[in-house]
């Protein structure tokens, strides 16, 4: 291609070179978009992994056709990793990614060529950078731009919320059965006035027949987990953190590789109950285990994992 193509260059301080893969790699008349896969050092629970998108749109007539290739390799990209932090950025040359199927925001807010702001960075996460103007690099025609992370974690924006779980167990359940069976069922109905009255009742007395024979207890539920991280998998992550103070590389990829596998497992086991909630008409469990999955939301919903699987995802 006769304009030269593109490049990322990724500092070594900020994550090693075997968590570097090139992900996808578009040349076509209109755009150039080279995308690389980065798992950094550090990276915030809500966030997989990183996309880095290096773009260039060779011509300002060519802007549009070459803005539309961009925004469909983006949406492919977003639906096979819709939990990444995807950074899009590059010599744009007067194109953009403004699209109704997307949800960018452009964080380049001075000039980088004269007087036009021609390279620009879009993320899918609202006030993530604060950019500001540097000089040209050499005989560059651009003029740098130095962005600063703006975005702080959700476990850091909003506090944990205390819920009560209830424990079932075999031994909790034989003795929930145990006081049905000792009940006399037939009192509730002789005292009745109707259908209504009975079922009221009856409703009321299993309530609190559970809430005096099942054990509870309180638990923290973060803003940033998610509903398959069970304590099974936490007690591997533990383990983990200990078998990299040892140093022991061995140890550790045996420990990671158990993780991938209950995590898989664990990730299954919520599908299975999502999919369950179609049989008993549970709609609305069913869009939020959905959304979940999906990585969806609309940035007002809040959501706490259900019980059983939040009770000890802690950062």
């Amino acid at each position: 291609m006769q304009w030269g193509g593109v490049c990322v260059y990724v500092n070594q301080k900020w994550c090693h070179p075997n968590n570097v893969y090139r992900k996808d790699y578009v040349c076509t008349p209109h755009l150039e978009m080279l995308t690389v896969s980065v798992r950094p050092f550090y990276l915030p629970r809500e966030f997989s992994h990183v996309l880095v998108c290096t773009v260039y749109i060779p011509d300002k007539s060519v802007a549009k056709a070459g803005s539309a290739e961009l925004i469909k390799a983006i949406q492919d990209l977003e639906a096979k990793a819709p939990d990444a932090l995807v950074v899009v950025n590059g010599d744009f040359n007067h194109g953009s990614m403004k699209h109704p199927g997307l949800r960018f925001y452009q964080h380049v807010n001075c000039p980088t060529r004269g007087e036009s702001t021609l390279d620009l960075c879009y993320t899918n996460v609202k006030d993530a950078y604060v950019s500001s103007q540097l000089t040209k690099l050499g005989e560059a025609d651009h003029d740098l731009v130095l962005l600063l992370p703006k975005y702080r974690p959700v476990v850091q924006r909003e506090k944990p919320r205390v819920i009560t779980i209830k424990q079932w167990s075999d031994d909790a359940l034989d003795q929930l059965q145990d006081c049905f069976d000792r009940t006399d069922w037939e009192m509730f109905v002789d005292t009745a006035d109707d259908i209504h009255e009975l079922t009221d009742t009856v409703s009321s007395y299993i309530k609190f027949c559970e809430d005096a024979i099942i054990p509870t207890k309180k638990v923290k539920c973060y803003p940033n987990n998610k509903p398959w991280i069970t304590k099974r998998v936490k007690q591997l992550i533990n383990k983990k953190k200990l078998i990299f103070r040892t140093g022991s590389k061995n140890d550790l990829k045996l420990i990671q590789k158990e993780i991938n596998s209950v995590i898989k497992q664990e990730k299954d086991a919520y599908k299975r109950k999502i999919e369950n909630n179609f049989t008993t008409n549970n709609i609305r469990d069913v869009w939020t285990g959905m959304r979940l999955m999906s990585g969806y939301t609309n940035g007002s919903s809040k959501h706490c994992s259900l019980p059983e699987y939040s009770q000890t995802y802690e950062p």
